[in-house]
């Protein structure tokens, strides 16, 4: 069996997997992104060392991951407007396969709800019935 590689980040997590993907590369060895809450936009992330202070779709960012399915999970009551609006953005750019799920009865961050960890879940294992 060939060994899954996913990658997982709720908010500013999600901020920096999209980031690597976008200016990184790393849609040639990540095959499932889930990114829950968000991704956010930075430099709106919060300003923890190590998270990425550039617009996720400045300068020339590479939009197209043939390897990998990125999987949008946004809460159904998210209350941050600006998250969903950048979450779409991103999800609308992108021009490989991308999925996006509103998950029910969750606010921001879509791990700490037992409907979140879920569709998290089943997720992952979907990604891994299909190899």
């Amino acid at each position: 069996a060939e060994t899954l590689f996913a990658a997982q980040g709720n908010s500013g997590g999600a901020a920096q997997i999209a980031f690597g993907l976008a200016h990184y590369g790393l849609g040639e060895i990540i095959d499932l992104a889930n990114l829950g809450g968000g991704p956010p936009a930075c430099p709106r992330c919060s300003p923890t060392p190590g998270y990425s202070r550039e617009p996720l779709l400045s300068g020339n960012p590479r939009l197209h991951y043939p390897s990998t399915t990125v999987r949008f999970f946004l809460g159904e009551n998210e209350p941050t407007q600006y998250i969903i609006d950048n979450a779409n953005e991103y999800f609308n750019a992108i021009t490989s396969e991308k999925r996006i799920q509103i998950v029910p009865n969750t606010l921001h961050n879509v791990a700490f709800t037992q409907e979140g960890t879920a569709a998290l879940i089943a997720a992952v294992r979907e990604a891994v019935t299909a190899q």
